[in-house]
Order: structure tokens, then C-alpha cells, then sequence
């Protein structure tokens, strides 16, 4: 065997938990910002989209590969994500906000969760 061969045979280094937050990060980052950021112009709700997005992508790139299987355990977990999701995004974008404020976005972001369990 050469050194070509056992090159090809070592594993992808994609299985890490730190690479799947990170990429989860990245891609939600930037789904955030495409859907959502450019309704408004203003750095908060910018930055709000950029930090929703990130929290729901890395929740989801570190859960979905114990939960995959089962359908109905993917759709709470993205529920669940999208519900902190919807706190950073709430928080931020309004930090003194009340509770019925919160709850909307808590709200919003799980449906928008099992949406995605379910459609994606």
C-alpha cells in the first residue's frame, strides 16, 4: 500500500462538533441576513437577523446528528432552536422589551423551526 491509498481511506474531518457549529453558524448567519435583514436598514435589526440565524444554524448543525432519525424529535428540536432564536433576535433588536414582545418572537421562531423540520 502506498501512501496515496491510506491517504484516501482516513476519515473527513467534518465529524467534529466544533465544524458543525461553526459551518451551522456560518450558513445561518448568512440565511438570516438573506431572509430576514433587509426589511429594515438599521444595524440592530441587522445584527439581529446575522446573530438569530447563527444561534439557529449552530443549535441545528450540533442536534441534528443524534436526532435525525425520528422526524417528530427533529421538528422539537428545530422548534426549540428557533425558540432561542427568536429570544437573541427579540433581545437584541429591542433589550428593554416586554414579555409579550419575547413571547411573539418565541413564538414566530418555533413555528419558523418546525417549518424547516419539516419542509427542509
Amino acid at each position: 500500500m502506498d501512501g496515496r491509498e491510506r491517504r484516501h481511506d482516513r476519515p473527513r474531518p467534518y465529524s467534529s462538533l466544533a465544524v458543525r457549529i461553526l459551518i451551522g453558524a456560518l450558513i445561518g448567519a448568512f440565511l438570516g441576513l438573506l431572509e430576514l435583514g433587509f426589511y429594515k436598514f438599521d444595524l440592530a435589526h441587522l445584527l439581529a437577523d446575522i446573530a438569530a440565524g447563527a444561534t439557529f444554524g449552530a443549535l441545528i448543525g450540533v442536534s441534528i446528528p443524534w436526532i435525525a432519525p425520528d422526524r417528530s424529535q427533529l421538528v422539537i428540536v428545530c422548534s426549540a432552536a428557533g425558540c432561542v432564536a427568536g429570544i437573541v433576535w427579540g433581545l437584541i433588536v429591542q433589550p428593554g422589551t416586554s414579555i409579550a414582545s419575547i413571547i411573539l418572537s418565541v413564538s414566530i421562531g418555533a413555528i419558523f423551526g418546525a417549518l424547516f423540520a419539516l419542509f427542509g
